[in-house]
């Protein structure tokens, strides 16, 4: 919420506010179900949001990047407080303070039904339960918040927060079935004394907080994770504004889920998609980006403007936003970029970003789009991040040494000269030749994959990998990116280092090395560990330029399993 109009208290702020995260499942089944409230207030802010007149909601949309509440984009910054873990109000402005001072624009709190209701029917928001008080004060101190009520919140509490006499009526309290909605299902399941137990809720509830009918507008959305229907399944929800002390509740669309992670569809009617000419670029390239701004909407959209947004350095052609008067529904148009990359990069993910603003139906809006672009390293060895390799006579070369797996193991220098690995050595694996780390012990000599794209020149029918994994045999999917423009994906699996080649779990890869032996911070272990080659197919007739990684794990902290890659040979 931002700072308040007049007044102190939420009936001098507009709320809108969108259903989000609260009750779980206990059954076997993948479906979840989550719902919540996230509370806008929004004030005299300029370039955020302004006040609507008593009854007119916000209207919240969002796209790629961020919410975005009548038009303006809203970045949420949020931390959790939740004022029934501070049971004195009089502290609850010095915590809000200081938030706000540490950068936050939002909180995030649970509302504990135990903690409101004794007894089935009885409901108390005073003194340390005033949530009124609560909300007020993070207005004043311009915070939105985002409220997950229940009813089931874990959070560590008795329960769940389930209040005690809950146990005293039959019923699945929490299911994915319509029974298990306490607050805003149909009812019709074995649980109908919970029917006017809701309405009490919500008729308990100070005014200021929820008051369908005055400035504060709340809007309640469901979802959960249907695979098949993208949807809830056996949930129905009816308007409860008929009813005394009643909260309207408005369906709406879910973003589909099938299972397979990715962004949430856009809410816009406008779309923008990108491609690159070329996705792995070095300093001084020209990057040709198309782009298309697609209507599909019921209304024309009008006045729009398109530009590529760019860091410093880097220069656009044409430079300024390009004006298209209009986009009928159903239509689209072909926009085109050329961008010069500046010299100098750090290896790394860039991100191409075009926004387009526009205007359909009286009402301003905007969307974004954006490409991926990836500086490679130069080589294997300038990308290396993690040591994994000690002497035998100092096994633990500084205070919390992580080593290979998290926990200071590591492989020992003198067992790899001793198998035939010693630092510059040259590793013959069939066709294959790999140049082992040339370092010394206790500094970095592997890479953990984590979507790192490296520079690889060559031409073969293979792409070689020596490595090993940590605490379990991992796999991922990497690319390759031939000079022409073209590539490929790959499976990368990686044995554990610990046992050998096709033994627990582990994949049938080539076993380079049998190494004596792992090295712990406080000796050698007297236990065997291993180095692995495995290959992937190239296409013999085009020349490599980059590979990236499969994005695994950048970190081996907190014993993380991740990938190692020691080198790589086309």
């Amino acid at each position: 919420m931002f700072p308040p109009i007049a007044g102190s208290y939420p009936n001098a702020h507009a709320v809108a506010s969108i259903a989000q995260d609260a009750l779980q499942s206990t059954t076997a089944s993948t479906q979840k179900i989550w719902i919540g409230f996230l509370l806008f207030c929004a004030a005299l802010v300029p370039g955020i949001a302004r006040a609507q007149p008593a009854g007119q909601p916000h209207t919240i949309t969002y796209d790629h990047y961020s919410l975005l509440i009548d038009g303006k984009r809203v970045f949420i910054y949020s931390g959790e407080f939740h004022p029934f873990r501070l049971p004195s109000p009089d502290l609850w402005h010095d915590v809000l303070e200081k938030m706000k001072a540490g950068g936050f624009n939002t909180i995030c709190c649970y509302f504990d039904w135990d903690y409101h209701s004794p007894k089935a029917g009885v409901y108390d928001f005073t003194g340390i339960r005033d949530l009124d008080k609560f909300l007020s004060l993070a207005a004043e101190a311009g915070l939105y918040v985002i409220v997950r009520p229940g009813p089931y919140i874990n959070a560590e509490t008795d329960s769940g927060g389930f209040p005690g006499w809950l146990t005293t009526i039959k019923g699945r309290a929490r299911s994915t079935a319509r029974t298990g909605i306490l607050f805003l299902a149909d009812m019709k399941g074995s649980m109908p004394a919970f029917r006017p137990t809701n309405r009490s809720i919500f008729r308990s509830l100070p005014n200021g907080i929820l008051n369908p009918n005055g400035t504060n507008t709340l809007a309640i959305a469901v979802w959960g994770e249907d695979s098949s229907t993208a949807g809830l399944g056996e949930v129905s929800l009816y308007e409860y504004g008929a009813y005394e002390g009643g909260v309207p509740v408005a369906l709406v669309n879910a973003p589909g889920w099938s299972g397979i992670w990715g962004a949430p569809g856009l809410a816009n009617d406008l779309a923008v998609s990108l491609a690159v000419d070329k996705s792995v670029i070095v300093g001084g390239q020209t990057v040709k980006l198309s782009g298309h701004v697609t209507n599909a909407g019921s209304a024309s959209a009008e006045k729009v403007k398109v530009a590529l947004c760019v860091a410093a350095g880097w220069t656009v052609t044409p430079s300024q936003a390009i004006d298209v008067p209009v986009i009928p529904p159903g239509q689209s148009v072909s926009l085109g970029w050329d961008v010069q990359i500046p010299s100098g990069l750090a290896p790394g993910q860039y991100q191409l970003a075009v926004v387009a603003n526009y205007v359909e139906s009286g009402v301003t809006a905007s969307t974004a789009g954006t490409a991926d672009l990836q500086v490679p390293y130069p080589s294997v060895s300038a990308a290396f991040d993690n040591v994994g390799i000690t002497s035998n006579s100092d096994t633990n070369p500084s205070p919390s040494f992580l080593g290979f797996d998290g926990i200071g193991t590591t492989y020992s220098a003198e067992g790899l000269t001793a198998a035939g690995l010693s630092p510059g050595a040259t590793v013959n694996v069939g066709n294959l030749s790999f140049p082992w780390p040339d370092v010394p012990p206790a500094q970095p000599d592997n890479v953990l994959a984590n979507g790192q794209a490296i520079l690889v020149s060559g031409q073969s029918n293979q792409l070689g990998f020596l490595a090993a994994s940590n605490n379990a045999p991992l796999s991922g999917t990497g690319t390759i990116y031939y000079a022409d423009g073209t590539n490929s994906p790959f499976e990368l699996s990686v044995s554990n280092l610990w046992y050998p080649a096709g033994q627990n779990r582990n994949p049938t890869n080539t076993q380079v090395a049998a190494v004596n032996y792992a090295n712990y911070p406080t000796g050698s272990s007297g236990h065997t560990i291993y180095v692995f080659s495995v290959s992937v197919p190239l296409d013999p007739t085009k020349a490599v330029q980059a590979v990236v990684l499969p994005k695994i794990n950048g970190s081996v902290a907190g014993y993380q399993a991740a990938m190692h890659i020691f080198a790589i040979s086309p």
